[in-house]
């Protein structure tokens, strides 16, 4: 019996299913390059980094039309599909273990949203920040699984995807060498604030930096030489932010390819150029920003962070089951923490005075000596796994930790691998953000798609 091309006998009653279809050039193309395209284009959409309403809606509406294609193309590739194959799905679910968690864990964020005290905000997002919504959640989702199926059809796209990661981390890494020579920024005006760059289109610097380590590790696993000389500006760049978090992930990813990677020797040669660049990197944005580069060795915010993860810590074990659904946390989150802590974040992060709280407000004293209160529109405790335990409670974390492990468990390509290793390494001390979180779960969805023969790591690299 001919099976579906995602592993099920659809039923002996129905006609048998092809594994390919006739459609023309064209067509094949674009099914080909959907998501490579969609990885590439993801993070270089908007050029207004600092606008989180307009880079959240053509986010949004490029992951809408490439789910909406995506989807399309699946099923001309299965033209004997009906209806009443639905019946089928449980199996397929069953046989697709990644898919089944991740819609589990959608499930639960419909659950958990819909025990919110704020459905509306739980549903759509805060007025902010459209991506702490379940809806935003759901269509992330549906990149993964259509990327997933993909990925089991195609066995060159998971190759596709890690060139079009490198290139879109590659374009980022020279906009950012760029803005530290010329000092100022491309899109953003930084003022004479130089400590701020580089940044091209995204909000901060240290955003930019999470999604060119993504890049980084990939290229530096690669055996592809054009990959070797593209890594060498990307991980220049990330030296340039100075960020402390994106060093470490590419740290521990460099230490985890020498030991995993086939060709010892070729992988040592690129961890050395790997340093070096970083050194170059360190010593350039000290020559041309002076003084004000002190990243690395600040200490400050590791201490706001401690205070948000408290924070965020205590809000857990407070409604540890649902959690306080999206767009919640931010207007309560002060409340977790005494009026001592809530003195040293100030501190720590705005270099304010706590002066008092009024009526759930908290007011502090200004730089210039006035006493006004601090409003807060946006809230992320800085760590991927805690946020989502504030949002959808601990059964919710622990389906996303069980996916992440799962997908790290799954990969048989060490490019893949090694880039979601880097991103998971991250985001424990940093958070998603709508400029590249879509490309993000593409990823995912190729870490976690296994084809029917499982290799070793070693076999596929």
């Amino acid at each position: 019996m001919e099976h579906s091309p995602v592993g099920i006998a659809l039923s002996s009653s129905l006609p048998p299913v092809r594994r390919h279809v006739s459609l023309p050039a064209r067509l094949i193309w674009l099914r080909d390059f959907l998501w490579p395209a969609f990885i590439l284009l993801y993070p270089l959409l908007t050029p207004n980094g600092g606008d989180f309403a307009t880079s959240v809606t053509i986010h949004s509406t490029w992951a809408i039309l490439c789910s909406l294609l995506g989807a399309i193309f699946e099923l001309l590739a299965r033209p004997a599909t009906q209806l009443r194959d639905i019946v089928l799905l449980p199996r397929w679910l069953w046989s697709h273990k990644p898919v089944l968690m991740a819609w589990l864990l959608g499930l639960w964020v419909i659950i958990s949203s819909s025990q919110a005290q704020d459905r509306a905000a739980a549903f759509a997002g805060s007025g902010f920040d459209f991506t702490d919504s379940a809806s935003w959640v759901l269509s992330l989702i549906a990149v993964f699984t259509l990327v997933y199926i993909r990925a089991l059809a195609d066995e060159k796209l998971k190759q596709r995807c890690v060139n079009a990661l490198i290139v879109s981390t590659l374009i980022l890494a020279l906009g950012g060498i760029v803005e530290v020579v010329m000092g100022r920024g491309i899109f953003l005006n930084a003022g004479e604030q130089t400590n701020l760059l580089p940044i091209v289109n995204f909000p901060q610097k240290g955003h930019l930096a999470g999604w060119l380590v993504v890049g980084c590790a990939a290229a530096l696993a690669s055996r592809q030489r054009w990959a070797l000389f593209a890594m060498l500006p990307i991980a220049c760049t990330i030296a340039l932010t100075g960020n402390r978090a994106a060093l470490v992930a590419i740290g521990l990813v460099a230490v985890a390819t020498l030991i995993m990677h086939s060709q010892k020797r070729a992988q040592v040669v690129k961890v050395g150029a790997l340093v070096l660049t970083f050194l170059l990197g360190m010593g350039v944005s000290r020559m041309h920003q002076g003084k004000e580069t002190r990243q690395l060795q600040d200490t400050s915010s590791m201490s706001s962070r401690t205070m948000l993860w408290t924070a965020g810590g205590r809000g857990v074990m407070e409604r540890p089951i649902f959690g306080w659904g999206g767009g919640q946390f931010y207007s309560h989150w002060t409340d977790q923490l005494t009026d001592g802590e809530l003195k040293t974040f100030l501190r720590f992060e705005f270099n304010e005075k706590f002066a008092y709280r009024k009526d759930g407000m908290v007011y502090r004293v200004t730089q210039d000596g006035h006493v006004r209160p601090r409003i807060w529109i946006g809230w992320k405790a800085h760590n991927q796994i805690l946020d989502f335990a504030i949002m959808y409670g601990l059964p919710g974390a622990a389906i996303l930790v069980g996916l992440m492990v799962l997908a790290l468990l799954n990969v048989r390509n060490l490019e893949v691998w090694a880039a979601f290793a880097a991103y998971s390494v991250f985001m424990l001390l940093w958070f998603p953000i709508p400029w590249s979180e879509g490309a993000l779960w593409a990823l995912w969805g190729l870490a976690s798609a296994v084809g029917p023969r499982k290799r070793t790591l070693s076999e596929t690299i």
